[in-house]
Parts: C-alpha cells; sequence; structure tokens
C-alpha cells in the first residue's frame, strides 16, 4: 500500500491505500467515524439520527478532498468531490452493516440502517 496525503477543509491525514480514492474514502471514513462512531450506531432511522450527527463531520470538510503521494497543498493532487466520497461512503457503511447482519443471522430492515440523500 501506499502513503497518501490527503486534505479537505480542516483536514489534513496520512493515510495508507492502494490508490488516491481509496485513501480519499479511508480519510472520509476517519473523520465521519469521529462524530458518528459507525460500531456504536444501532443504524438509526432518519428520525433519530444524533444532532451532532454527519453534519458535523461535514463542517470539517471543502467541497472537494485533495489527495497526494508527495505531500500537502502539492499542486499535481487528484481532487475528488467530497458529496460523491460521502454517498459513496454511506453505501460502503450499509453493505457493511448488512453483511455483518448476514454474518450474525440477524435481520436488518430499511429503517434501521441511515441512508443519506445528499442531492
Amino acid at each position: 500500500m501506499a502513503k497518501f496525503y490527503v486534505q479537505s477543509g480542516l483536514v489534513s491525514q496520512i493515510v495508507s491505500a492502494n490508490d488516491a480514492y481509496s485513501a480519499a474514502l479511508w480519510a472520509m471514513h476517519l473523520v465521519m467515524e469521529d462524530v458518528v462512531p459507525v460500531e456504536e450506531v444501532d443504524w438509526l432511522n432518519d428520525n433519530e439520527i444524533p444532532e451532532h450527527g454527519f453534519a458535523d463531520g461535514l463542517m470539517k470538510l471543502g467541497d472537494e478532498i485533495r489527495v497526494s503521494e508527495v505531500g500537502f497543498g502539492r499542486e499535481e493532487a487528484g481532487r475528488f468531490d467530497t458529496a460523491d466520497a460521502l454517498a459513496e461512503w454511506n453505501q460502503l457503511i450499509i453493505a457493511m452493516a448488512r453483511l455483518e447482519s448476514l454474518l450474525s443471522e440477524e435481520p436488518v430492515s430499511a429503517n434501521r440502517m441511515v441512508a443519506l440523500d445528499i442531492r
């Protein structure tokens, strides 16, 4: 795995990943997990999202996520839309919840998962 320098808004992180987009997604996960700990969430429905919720994570991020293998603040950094990365991160979290449910043989209903409509 390569080392990537990821920047967005107030966030600057060094992460290991297979490629730049994976680094952007992992940085998104680290930011979002800080405000909405995934392993502690009981897959709340939309009416039960905590007040701090997703907005706090998004407030830390800018409109784009910049990823470089060279260093922070580089012009050649790859640029990814934060909203697109958030949508994909959310889909991955839902998929992981379903997989965990299948492995533990507990049913997961659609109303127990957080699904963002960011459009």
